[in-house]
């Protein structure tokens, strides 16, 4: 597979901080520290479905070609893991990416199953989520012998499986402002994640809304997109869209999410008035850092507007606060420096 090394330095990687005394987080504008391309001839990036980080590896799923990409840590490429043709071990379809201390996991949605690597590109083991439909599942994570994945069951829009017992838990509640069922399963969709004191948060890509529970799966606190000013034109679409649009459509605004330990962080759109009615007028991509306390609040604490490419899908944050973006319609990984 042909590899080829990065584009120099695009940027200086330079921000501009503001201090608001009416929302009392920073807002802060970041350009990019480099652009790094990689050869199209390999279909590298071209269908990159969602990444992760950890031990100095980022994570790439590339769905429609049943591939794993690993980059270390300077974004040079590592190793890549392609099908196997085994129902077992193999990749069919991946389409997410959980990277903790010792081992990664890859949800595939062909099969409904979730596989485990180490580092090394090597396979571990596969678990089988009965209770996953096929297309459903927006992300998922796993801590503690359980793994937590949004769910198409008509009941609720996640569930925990004991990876030990193969026991299937139904948490969370609908929104109560969606009415038909069908509108409930696809606009509730999104990430969750459990906190080291066993509650767990969801991220609701297409309500842009954020929910927290405890362990007994009661709602404890939620933030909304329209808790933020400069979102309030993206949250009233959002909430038009959501009331007046086809049950089988949603508008995302919540592209993908991070917890890193106690601090949640957003991919969302900003959207400015529609200038066609029948086209999305986004401007550009940014990053709400969230701090989750142990009072269940949640605090803003920074807003990173990123200037370059105008459309981000997923992202990976290093443990040197890199921040690692990918920008599918050019096929490109640009990366910024998180202040």
């Amino acid at each position: 597979m042909k590899f080829a090394i990065l584009l120099p330095l695009f940027f200086i990687a330079l921000g501009c901080t503001q201090q608001s005394e009416e929302t009392s987080f920073e807002y802060i504008t970041l350009e990019p520290k480099e652009k790094l391309s990689y050869d199209s001839d390999e279909y590298f990036l071209t269908n990159l479905r969602h990444m992760d980080y950890s031990e100095n590896t980022y994570v790439l799923v590339e769905y429609e070609y049943n591939r794993i990409t690993l980059l270390n840590k300077d974004h040079t490429l590592k190793v890549t893991i392609t099908a196997e043709s085994n129902e077992l071990t193999d990749l069919n379809n991946p389409v997410s990416a959980n990277a903790s201390k010792n081992e990664f996991a890859i949800f595939n949605d062909g099969n409904n199953r979730v596989n485990f690597y180490n580092y090394d590109g090597e396979f571990q083991s596969s678990v089988l989520l009965k209770s996953a439909t096929s297309d459903m599942i927006v992300g998922f994570s796993i801590k503690n012998n359980a793994i937590y994945h949004s769910i198409g069951n008509g009941i609720s829009p996640f569930a925990k499986m004991n990876t030990q017992t193969n026991k299937v838990e139904n948490i969370g509640q609908f929104h109560p402002s969606l009415t038909s069922d069908w509108a409930k399963l696809y606009k509730s969709f999104g990430q969750i994640y459990e906190l080291d004191d066993q509650r767990f948060v969801t991220i609701l890509s297409t309500m842009g809304e954020v929910v927290l529970y405890n362990a007994d799966s009661e709602i404890l606190s939620k933030f909304n997109i329209n808790e933020m000013d400069v979102f309030k034109t993206t949250a009233n679409l959002l909430e038009e869209a959501n009331l007046n649009g086809p049950s089988n459509s949603a508008r995302a605004v919540f592209m993908d999410s991070k917890l890193i330990g106690d601090k949640l962080f957003i991919l969302a759109f900003k959207d400015d008035e529609p200038l066609d009615q029948n086209k999305r007028n986004y401007t550009l991509n940014h990053i709400i850092q969230l701090k989750i306390g142990t009072d269940n609040t949640f605090k803003i604490e920074r807003l990173y507007q990123l200037n370059g490419a105008k459309y981000f899908n997923t992202f990976a944050i290093s443990d040197d606060n890199t921040l690692t973006v990918s920008d599918p319609v050019v096929n490109q990984l640009w990366t910024y420096q998180l202040k």
